[in-house]
Formats: C-alpha cells, structure tokens, sequence
C-alpha cells in the first residue's frame, strides 16, 4: 500500500449520464489528479458511505469538502482503497 496526501479539488454528488445515483470526489496530488467514488449508491450503503467521507474529512455538508486535504491510501494497482483525515489517524 502506498499513502499520499492530497486536496479535493472538484465533487459531485448525483445522477450520472446513465442515471446511476452516485458521488465522486478528484483529488490532486500536486500535479496529478485522481477521482475517488463512482459507486451506484443505493439503500443503507448510500448514508453510510456519505456519511463516512464527510465524517473522516471533518465536515458537515458535501459542499465543504472542496479545498480539504485528506490522506489517501492506494493499492497495489494504484486504485484509492481509502481516504482518511490528513491530521488523524
């Protein structure tokens, strides 16, 4: 696993091109980018999954977290496994 920091830059939470409910969040690594989300939400998985990103980056509104910093955590195919707090473990 390899942990980098970086800023959101862009969201999006709502019905993509194929009318899939679903959020997406771009993170720059200083010059690279990399999107995190794009999951079909739906049920119980969608409060929980929401609630979580807002949680861990420290806000109260999915608007918020534009200019936030967070930690990300990459496998080995390079895909973001995890977000976390760029302050707390």
């Amino acid at each position: 696993m390899e942990t980098k920091n970086g800023k959101i830059i862009d969201t999006m939470l709502g019905i993509e091109d194929h009318g899939i409910f679903t959020c997406f969040i771009t993170i720059d690594y200083g010059g690279a980018q990399q999107g995190f989300g794009g999951y079909c939400l739906g049920g119980d998985f969608t409060t929980k999954y929401i609630k979580g990103i807002l949680k861990v980056v420290g806000v109260d509104e999915w608007e918020q977290l534009r200019g936030k910093y967070v930690r990300v955590e990459h496998g080995e195919d390079g895909i973001i496994k995890r977000i976390g707090n760029i302050l707390k473990d």
